[in-house]
């Protein structure tokens, strides 16, 4: 069963281009098996070391909610949600990249 970014990657590019779904390189997986690596090594160790709310995340939560509801909640979304997906687009970027260019390669082979 292909990776989730190779998924997203298929479905999106490859059916804008009318490409195979099934084409998926060696590299692709190889690249893609180093991130997920990667992620699970970065999500079991920050799993171990936070047993608790995390003090950085507290300390925010008691500042904002000072400041009102509102601004709590569209703080929280923006600083919280939206760095993590951020972060994580940059992170798989070169996933994505090596994944658009394989098919790429692939259809003019």
């Amino acid at each position: 069963m292909p990776n989730i970014v190779i998924l997203i990657t298929r479905v999106v590019y490859g059916n804008a281009h009318n490409l195979e779904f099934n084409m998926i390189t060696p590299r692709m997986w190889l690249i893609t098996a180093c991130v997920a690596i990667w992620s699970l090594r970065l999500s079991i160790y920050i799993f171990i070391r936070h047993k608790r709310e995390d003090y950085r995340y507290k300390e925010m939560r008691e500042r904002w909610t000072a400041e009102g509801v509102c601004v709590y909640y569209t703080k929280a979304f923006v600083f919280v949600y939206g760095m993590q997906g951020l972060f994580s687009l940059i992170n798989n970027a070169s996933v994505l990249y090596v994944n658009i260019w394989s098919i790429n390669d692939y259809k003019f082979d």
